[in-house]
């Protein structure tokens, strides 16, 4: 009895959010894979590939990640992500998902069922965010660069001094290693 499981197909949507790309894999009811930040729906090819005998999965690339398309200006926010979501699963004509999140993208499920119940099915989180540790501490250094938009010299110049001075220490201790 060997059964050929369905493949991994990659495809992309247009939302009023932009381009949303995705992967999915199987046949059934739909699981929806949230990754975090700084990464991308390739996170979840092994819950897909195990999971797909009995499910839809599928695992999307959030607004600026893997290969989404979204306009220079857009907002990008957690909130701006679950939102998202709703217009994916519009635009798909999928009613209810099992929900899974991880990391910050375990943030954004949450906010997706709290503003989207009725399109929630199961929920799971997995070493995510939540309300009382947004954004993690070791992560708000990023948030700040990120919020200059890439100007972080002219924007946060004593951070860029520090992280330089860093990064030289690193190097020093390097070498002399």
């Amino acid at each position: 009895m060997n059964e050929k499981k369905s493949s991994l197909v990659h495809r992309s949507v247009q939302t009023a959010s932009g381009l949303i790309s995705y992967t999915e894999q199987g046949t059934g009811p739909v699981a929806l894979f949230v990754h975090g930040v700084l990464l991308n729906g390739y996170l979840w090819r092994h819950q897909l590939e195990d999971l797909s005998d009995f499910r839809r999965c599928i695992a999307v690339d959030l607004l600026a990640h893997g290969d989404t398309e979204i306009a220079p200006d857009q907002d990008v926010s957690v909130t701006a992500n679950a939102k998202m979501l709703k217009e994916f699963l519009d635009a798909l004509h999928i009613g209810q998902v099992d929900l899974v999140g991880n990391d910050s993208g375990g943030g954004i499920a949450q906010i997706f069922a709290a503003l989207y119940p009725e399109r929630v099915r199961s929920l799971t989180l997995t070493d995510c965010d939540t309300h009382d540790n947004w954004p993690p501490e070791a992560f708000k250094p990023f948030l700040a660069m990120a919020a200059c938009a890439g100007r972080w010299k002219q924007c946060c110049p004593i951070r860029a001094s520090i992280a330089r001075r860093k990064l030289s220490d690193r190097r020093t201790n390097i070498r002399s290693s």
